[in-house]
């Protein structure tokens, strides 16, 4: 019962965690039955014209996690300019943006961190829960020039527990253990191909 009086709160405040303004050119080719969560952009490659990042979420995710005890994979795209003038879908991966469920309590990709961030050629996906469990799981992707295509950079993450100090002064959360995983530069992994 508390499981799902959780989903539905989060689904009913469920709102772009930062909203791009996407083209129209852009948003005619999402998929039907689909609400953008976050979006970003930045001239990642270099570029005049700008790449887009959208993160896809359905309004009925709650409702799903309800009926078949897992939520709807959210999707990551990226648009990148074409030659004439419009976007083409030029990346898609299911796994990077967290599902509703995927934080034990909490919907980890809408609590409260940016959601997706660009920096030059690097965006970087934000996943982390703060209620109850305490944990960030951000997935970065690069540009590559030679691929002409994106490719994972890094992964890093944190969680933090309680602390058992009974010191009044003493911080109410201590760490609880990180880790980053690098790619290898020899073995790029595209971004569709990534899974965390």
């Amino acid at each position: 019962m508390f499981f799902r009086l959780v989903l539905t709160i989060l689904a009913m405040a469920a709102h772009p965690a930062h909203a791009a303004e996407l083209p129209e050119v852009v948003t005619r080719q999402l998929p039907m039955g689909s609400d953008v969560i976050a979006s970003e952009s930045g001239r990642l490659d270099g570029g005049t014209r700008p790449d887009f990042i959208v993160a896809l979420g359905r309004p009925d995710e709650a409702e799903i996690a309800r009926a078949t005890g897992s939520a709807p994979a959210r999707p990551l795209l990226i648009f990148r300019p074409d030659a004439r003038g419009g976007y083409r879908l030029a990346g898609r991966n299911d796994r990077v943006v967290f599902r509703l469920d995927e934080g034990g309590q909490c919907g980890p990709f809408m609590d409260g961190y940016e959601g997706i961030v660009v920096s030059g050629d690097r965006f970087t996906v934000q996943n982390g829960v703060a209620c109850g469990q305490h944990w960030t799981d951000f997935i970065t992707f690069r540009f590559d020039a030679a691929w002409h295509e994106f490719v994972f950079q890094r992964r890093d993450g944190q969680s933090w527990k309680l602390n058992a100090s009974t010191d009044p002064g003493a911080e109410v959360l201590v760490p609880d253990g990180a880790f980053t995983a690098r790619a290898d530069r020899r073995r790029p992994v595209a971004f569709g191909d990534y899974r965390p």
